[in-house]
C-alpha cells in the first residue's frame, strides 16, 4: 500500500513538472503574440481596439519601398501600423514617457506629435491633445467591432496610429490615443535644425 501511494504521488509530481515545463517553453511565443491576444470582444480597454485584420493596403513611405520600411519594424509594430492593432495598455514604451522632444512615425523621419502636447489620460496609452501640425495626422471613420469611432492615421503614409476622442483637455478638447509601437521618439538634443524649429514653434 505504501509503495502504491508513493507511486501515485511521484506520478502527480512528474505530471506537474512536465506541465510547468511546457508552460515556460510556450511563453516566448505567447509574449510575441501578446498584442493580438489582449482582447476577445474587440475592445482592449478605454480608447483601444484589437486589429481589424487589414493588410495596410495603400500605406506608402516616402524615400523607401514598403518592403524596406517593413524590414525595420518589429512584428508588433507591423501589427499596429498595418493591421490596425492595439498594444497592451500601461505596458508600453511611451505611456509614462516624460522626456522633451518629438515623436515620429516608427522607423521614419515623419514628425507626428510633440512632447509639449502630451498628457496623462489615465487610459494606458500615450495621449496628445493635438498633432505637431494640423497636416500630420488624418482622421478616418472606423466602424470595426460594432462601434463608430475616428481612427488616427499618419497623413503622409496612411499607417494606423490609434484613435482620437472628444474627451481631451483644453484648448482642443481632443484625446489622440496613440500606440507607442507606432512612434519613434527623438529627444530635443538630437533633433536636426529643421526638426528643432518645428519643436520650438509649437506652443
Amino acid at each position: 500500500m505504501k509503495n502504491s501511494k508513493f507511486l501515485v504521488v511521484t506520478g502527480v509530481m512528474t505530471v506537474a513538472v512536465v506541465a510547468a515545463s511546457l508552460s515556460l517553453a510556450s511563453k516566448p511565443e505567447a509574449d510575441a503574440e501578446a498584442g493580438k491576444e489582449d482582447c476577445e470582444d474587440g475592445t482592449c480597454s478605454v480608447g483601444g481596439t484589437c486589429g481589424t485584420g487589414g493588410s495596410g493596403e495603400g500605406v506608402e513611405i516616402p524615400g523607401m519601398t514598403r518592403a524596406e520600411w517593413e524590414a525595420k519594424l518589429t512584428p508588433q509594430q507591423r501589427y499596429i501600423l498595418l493591421e490596425q492593432g492595439t498594444e497592451r495598455p500601461f505596458r508600453n514604451k511611451y505611456n509614462n514617457h516624460k522626456a522633451e522632444g518629438l515623436y515620429f512615425l516608427a522607423a521614419t523621419e515623419i514628425p507626428l506629435f510633440s512632447s509639449k502636447h502630451k498628457f496623462n489620460s489615465g487610459t494606458g496609452w500615450p495621449s496628445f491633445w493635438k498633432p505637431v501640425t494640423e497636416e500630420a495626422v488624418e482622421g478616418r471613420e472606423d466602424r470595426s467591432h460594432g462601434m463608430v469611432r475616428v481612427e488616427s492615421v499618419c497623413a503622409t503614409t496612411g499607417a494606423h496610429l490609434g484613435h482620437v476622442f472628444p474627451d481631451g483637455p483644453k484648448p482642443t478638447g481632443q484625446r489622440y490615443c496613440i500606440n507607442s509601437g507606432a512612434l519613434r521618439f527623438v529627444p530635443v538634443a538630437e533633433l536636426t535644425e529643421e526638426q528643432r524649429a518645428l519643436y520650438d514653434g509649437e506652443g
